[in-house]
């Protein structure tokens, strides 16, 4: 059974993966907009809050990689008293 931190960490990683996406589809369509327009201004400023998102679920996944891998999902989700 895998732990919470290997289930956080693939999330994490799925996460920054998707905002990198993102990112790549918002700076294609930058290229195609005027300098200037609202549209160019839109997509320059979703692709920085991609990148920073990406960046921050990277660092996110790492701490996942990094702690106690002790948990069990098992064990947090049982009630133990019925």
């Amino acid at each position: 059974m895998a732990t919470m931190r290997e289930h956080l960490k693939d999330m994490h990683k799925a996460a920054a993966g998707f905002h990198r996406t993102m990112s790549g589809h918002h700076g294609d369509a930058l290229g195609k907009e005027t300098m200037g327009t609202p549209q160019h201004e839109f997509h320059k400023a979703a692709q920085s809050t991609h990148d920073q998102a990406a960046s921050q679920h990277d660092e996110m996944a790492e701490s996942c990689s990094k702690a106690a891998d002790t948990i069990d999902l098992s064990k947090q989700l049982v009630p133990t008293s019925i």
